[in-house]
């Protein structure tokens, strides 16, 4: 057993572009089925453009979203034209944060529709400051710049994804803290997980404040993103993915699931180089240490 553990972290480490693939694979494909949703329903994605308090534009905007996200998602799974691919999304997903949801945070759903907005934001722009990866169709054909800072540092893709979730996680549970209330609500949404809402909003809290911290920090980092799992576990399968007819409902089902799904990948890669755990740990085998100036 120690063995294994030993050879599934020289792995880990010897597959540092691993996660940019994934998340770039995952954002694809999440971002198609969206872009299939609004094309099948688009009197929702009128209804949320018509809510919105947007300026005007000489062009429809709905058509613009529905083609970003069909022939963007496409393009991102693949790999080809990743960077510009993930910054068709971006004016998506600001208009989303500064015209939809900015002036109605008073509200958990529409802070959930921020947050995720938000995330949606970061993650395409950290795609198009890293590419596709390795494992892209624009590596073969040769698309990607191979002298580029974050082609030098495919790690700091998962340590800037990591600082993220940490500081998100450490405000959410500074938000619950002061609308324990609406804390509370959800969880008597999910079910037989209804039983203890005072004892599961103890635990969401605390594992929400500290967990961020330790993310952040990237101190006991595997511990800090495994202790989020129930959690989101319970939000993705108990509470939202029920209420998957709602636009409000599906939302919060993908947000949720992206959540668990990086908070996933960061238990299995760890914190990375830009880390306290790497600091304190030390030189590792192989590892160039920079020869001290005389």
């Amino acid at each position: 057993m120690k063995r294994f553990i030993s050879e599934c972290q020289k792995w880990v480490e010897t597959h540092s572009m691993v996660p940019l693939t994934v998340v770039r694979v995952y954002l694809g494909v999440g971002l198609f089925i969206k872009g299939i949703y609004f094309l099948q329903n688009r009197e929702v994605l009128d209804a949320i453009l018509a809510s919105a308090s947007l300026p005007q534009v000489p062009f429809s905007v709905a058509p613009y979203i529905i083609g970003a996200h069909l022939v963007g998602g496409l393009l991102l799974a693949a790999g080809l034209f990743t960077r510009l691919a993930a910054f068709l999304q971006m004016p998506i997903f600001y208009g989303a944060i500064a015209y939809a949801y900015a002036g109605q945070m008073t509200t958990l759903e529409a802070r959930q529709g921020f947050e995720f907005a938000g995330l949606m934001f970061f993650l395409s722009g950290l795609l198009v400051a890293f590419g596709g990866g390795d494992w892209s169709l624009d590596k073969m054909l040769l698309l990607r710049k191979r002298d580029s800072w974050t082609h030098n540092h495919p790690d700091a893709f998962l340590d800037l994804l990591r600082v993220f979730l940490g500081v998100a996680l450490f405000l959410k549970a500074i938000f619950f803290m002061m609308h324990r209330d609406e804390l509370i609500q959800v969880i008597e949404k999910s079910g037989t997980w209804s039983i203890f809402p005072i004892t599961l909003a103890h635990y969401v809290i605390p594992a929400h404040l500290v967990g961020g911290i330790l993310l952040a920090l990237g101190l006991l980092t595997r511990w800090a993103a495994l202790a989020q799992l129930p959690m989101l576990i319970a939000a993705v399968f108990y509470v939202y993915l029920p209420n998957m007819l709602a636009i409000e409902g599906r939302q919060n089902f993908e947000f949720s699931s992206l959540v668990l799904f990086l908070v996933l990948l960061t238990a299995v890669f760890g914190a990375g180089k830009w880390s306290l755990e790497h600091v304190m740990s030390g030189p590792r085998e192989g590892e160039v240490q920079p020869k001290p100036a005389h």
